[in-house]
């Protein structure tokens, strides 16, 4: 193909060219605090399940459950009012500082479709609440599974901190 005037050895001086890319506004900040909707559990010993949110760390105050007969665990979870993004849980456990706690950390967007996001044992060093750290999770369900602890088939949870989540109700 030839081009009237132009020959094969001209070059033709193309400008550059720059991307017009629209300025993204910023998502709205929900300043509204986080709320838990409700506290639920596979079972319990008449310590209930709301007691890990009432802010108190004594022994009395806590959840305690056994295996179901049939399963090699416990669990207690917790629907807030909607997702929030969090990398971290903080837990203290009945006699948390003279036995460990086996537990898993699940996550869920819907509270039937569960993702283990942490499995672990507690120090057995604690006397208070520990922080258990994960890669960030997006969730309105958090579950804890216990598979008991170092003296025996009991699951036994103190106090629940979920980050950015308002306890306050509760309390």
């Amino acid at each position: 193909m030839s081009i009237p005037g132009v020959t094969l050895t001209d070059s033709i001086a193309i400008p550059p060219v720059t991307p017009i890319v629209p300025e993204v506004p910023a998502p709205p900040v929900n300043t509204t605090p986080v709320t838990i909707l409700s506290v639920t559990d596979s079972n319990n010993d008449g310590h209930l399940p709301e007691l890990t949110l009432d802010g108190s760390l004594t022994d009395e105050s806590r959840w305690s459950a056994n295996f179901l007969s049939g399963q090699t665990y416990s669990w207690i979870q917790y629907k807030l009012d909607r997702n929030i993004e969090f990398s971290s849980i903080g837990i203290a456990f009945f006699k948390g500082d003279v036995r460990k706690t086996k537990f898993d950390v699940f996550a869920s967007l819907n509270g039937t479709d569960w993702t283990l996001v942490h499995s672990t044992s507690s120090s057995g060093s604690a006397s208070g609440v520990e922080t258990f750290n994960f890669e960030k999770v997006i969730a309105s369900h958090v579950r804890i599974q216990g598979y008991g602890n170092s003296s025996n088939t009991w699951t036994s949870i103190i106090e629940v901190n979920i980050p950015n989540v308002d306890k306050s109700s509760w309390e």
